[in-house]
């Protein structure tokens, strides 16, 4: 039987990130449907929709959205009993309601940086104290929101983090040394169900051609990124 020496290492997705699949994003960009294009216009609209009634219609938007089915009619309530609310017509708050829900879980659906919100509100002439009020909400709602998305959307089995280690076969019973190195990959992969683990066993060859693997792919995104 052969026997294993120290150490043993483990590294993060971050820190394998950083050295092998690096790459900078790409600027925001965001193709805006009808509905959010019509809510847009209407919120910056600082005559229709003042800065103290577009912070409780996002701050209602949110509570809607993460509201559970049993409490999402109950939690409707507060578009229509809210006092900041109660001046705008009904068609008008649902539009506007609508515009808010569809910024908060498009951005939220990619994780967008609040900056490259900012930028984004700002190329598009919204008020800064809206989008201050945008961003304030966002920021502390995206955590729920990412939440609610993964368990309500689809999306393929994605690579979430990686841990690796390293044992050395000294001795077999049919030969008398080997002194190969043996690698030990373990993928986290996020699915529909949860986190699951999946083992890779590799010889020294098949640990270079998967790092090779993976930098071709890296190569890949780079061109995607530079032709977007």
């Amino acid at each position: 039987p052969f026997t294993t020496t120290p150490p043993r290492q483990q590294v993060s997705l971050s820190s394998f990130t950083r050295t092998t699949l690096s790459f900078t994003p790409p600027p925001l960009k965001m193709e805006m449907s009808p509905v959010t294009l019509k809510g847009f216009e209407l919120l910056r609209d600082s005559s229709k929709v003042s800065a103290s009634a577009f912070s409780s219609l996002c701050k209602a938007a949110v509570t809607i959205v993460l509201a559970s089915p049993a409490k999402k009619e109950e939690s409707l309530s507060l578009l229509i009993e809210d006092p900041e609310l109660q001046s705008l017509s009904p068609l008008f708050l649902k539009q506007a309601y609508a515009g808010v829900v569809s910024l908060l879980l498009e951005f939220a659906k990619a994780d967008t940086d609040p900056e490259a919100i900012r930028e984004f509100f700002t190329e598009r002439s919204m008020l800064e104290d809206r989008t201050t009020i945008f961003l304030d909400i966002y920021s502390r709602s995206l955590s729920p929101l990412r939440s609610l998305l993964s368990q309500t959307g689809f999306h393929f089995p994605h690579i979430v983090d990686v841990s690796w280690r390293v044992d050395y076969q000294i001795k077999a019973d049919d030969i008398e040394r080997l002194n190969t190195p043996l690698f030990f990959v373990t993928l986290k992969v996020a699915t529909g169900e949860g986190i699951k683990d999946v083992g890779l066993t590799l010889s020294m060859s098949e640990m270079q051609d998967f790092v090779a693997k993976l930098k071709d792919a890296t190569g890949s995104v780079n061109r995607l990124d530079l032709y977007s």
